[in-house]
C-alpha cells in the first residue's frame, strides 16, 4: 500500500554554541494518493451533517413551542375552572349572608327557634368561607413555593384529641358520627409534625368524607392511627360508595371534581385532596387512596422518623 504522505529531504542545523536552538527545517511533503475526492466526500457529508442538524434544532424549536402552547392552554383552562369554581362557590354563602342577616336585622324573625337556625346556618356558612379560603391561599403559597412548614415536637394523644374536636363538629355537620382510633401506647409518643398542615389535611379528609361519604345507611367517619412497619399511618375512612376505578387518575388533581357532582351539586371546588397531597409531601410524607368495601380511604403516611419515642 503506498503511503499517504511521503517525507523527503529532512535536514537539520545544529548550533554548537546554542544547543537548544533548531535553526532549521527543510522539509518537503508529497501526496502519495488524490486528496481531492476525499477532500468531495468529505464536503458533502459536512453538507448533509448541517442540514440534519438545522432540521433536527428546528424539530426541536416546534416540539418545544406546542409543549409551551400545550402547557400555556393548560393553565389557562385551570385558572378558569378555579375562578368558576370558586365564584360558585362564594356566591351562595354571600347570598345566604345578606338574606338571613336583613331579616335577622329587621326582626323579620320573630320565631326564636327560627332565628337560632337561621343563626346556626350562618355560622356553618361562616366555616365553610373560612376553609374555602384557607385552602385556596394555602394551594397558592405551595404552588409558589412560599409554603413554610413550622415542625414542632407534640404528644400525638393531646395533639389527636385537640385536632378531633374540630372534626367531630364537621362530621356532625353532616349526620355523621365520628369515632377515633388511637392506641395508648402512642399516645405517650412525640410526633414531630407542623400541626397546621397535619390538621388541615385530616378536616379536608373528613370534609370530603362528609360530602362524598352519603348513599350507605352506615353514615360513619372513621379517623385511626396506627403503626405500620417504619411508617405512621392517619387514615380517615368513610362507608359510601368509593371513587369509581375510572376516576383514580384525577383524585388528587387541582380543581377535579368527580362527574357525578360536576354540575355543582355539591359544594367545593376540587381543591381538597390535591391540597392534602402537597401539604403531605411538604411536611416529609405522602397521601395515598386505598379502596374500601364498602366506602375511601385515604392514609397519610409519616415517616416513623417523625414520630419519636
Amino acid at each position: 500500500m503506498q503511503p499517504a504522505v511521503e517525507v523527503t529531504d529532512l535536514h537539520f542545523r545544529y548550533r554548537p554554541h546554542q544547543p537548544d536552538v533548531l535553526t532549521g527545517v527543510n522539509l518537503r511533503l508529497e501526496p502519495g494518493i488524490d486528496l481531492a475526492p476525499l477532500l468531495a466526500e468529505s464536503k458533502w457529508n459536512l453538507t448533509h451533517v448541517s442540514v440534519g442538524l438545522a432540521w433536527l434544532l428546528v424539530l426541536f424549536v416546534l416540539g418545544a413551542t406546542a409543549a409551551l402552547l400545550r402547557a400555556t392552554l393548560d393553565l389557562s383552562e385551570r385558572r378558569g375552572a378555579f375562578v368558576s369554581a370558586v365564584t360558585h362557590e362564594l356566591r351562595t354563602p354571600l347570598t345566604t349572608f345578606r338574606m338571613y342577616t336583613e331579616m335577622l336585622s329587621e326582626d323579620m324573625v320573630t320565631d326564636e327557634e327560627q332565628r337560632s337556625r337561621y343563626i346556626d346556618t350562618l355560622r356553618r356558612e361562616a366555616h365553610r368561607l373560612d376553609n374555602l379560603v384557607e385552602n385556596v391561599l394555602t394551594y397558592a403559597r405551595i404552588e409558589d413555593e412560599r409554603a413554610q412548614v413550622k415542625v414542632e415536637s407534640h404528644r400525638l394523644g393531646e395533639l389527636i384529641d385537640d385536632i378531633s374536636t374540630r372534626l367531630r363538629e364537621r362530621a356532625e355537620q353532616g349526620e355523621f358520627a365520628f369515632t377515633l382510633e388511637l392506641d395508648d401506647a402512642l399516645r405517650a409518643r412525640e410526633l414531630r409534625i407542623d400541626r397546621t398542615a397535619l390538621e388541615q389535611i385530616l378536616f379536608n379528609l373528613v370534609d370530603n368524607a362528609v360530602k362524598y361519604g352519603v348513599g350507605d345507611d352506615r353514615k360513619e367517619i372513621e379517623l385511626s392511627i396506627e403503626h405500620e412497619a417504619s411508617k405512621l399511618v392517619f387514615a380517615v375512612r368513610d362507608f359510601g360508595p368509593g371513587i369509581p376505578q375510572a376516576e383514580l387518575a384525577k383524585v388528587f388533581r387541582p380543581f377535579e371534581k368527580a362527574e357525578a357532582h360536576e354540575a355543582g351539586t355539591l359544594p367545593g371546588v376540587g381543591l381538597g385532596l390535591a391540597l392534602c397531597q402537597r401539604l403531605a409531601q411538604a411536611v416529609g410524607g405522602e397521601l395515598v387512596y386505598v379502596a374500601a368495601k364498602p366506602g375511601a380511604r385515604f392514609e397519610l403516611r409519616l415517616p416513623f422518623a417523625r414520630a419519636a419515642a
